[in-house]
């Protein structure tokens, strides 16, 4: 994954890079740093942005069922 194939994904779900960061556990300033290409992405990241790629659904945190 590329810096910028990272901002197209995070900007494809209508995220802001906080928002992104912070779904993914993660700093703002790490987040920007991939994003401008000054860090590698870590696997995790990766294999993360493209699970919901494919899926298209954030459940961070999980969904519980209502009592």
């Amino acid at each position: 994954m590329t810096p910028a194939s990272l901002r197209d994904w995070r900007k494809r779900l209508g995220l802001t890079q906080a928002e992104a960061a912070e779904r993914m556990g993660y700093g703002l300033r790490q987040w920007n740093s991939w994003e401008n290409g000054r860090a590698d992405i870590p696997t995790a990241v990766q294999l993360a942005a493209g699970y919901v790629a494919l899926t298209q659904q954030w459940r961070f945190p999980p969904v519980m069922p209502a009592e």
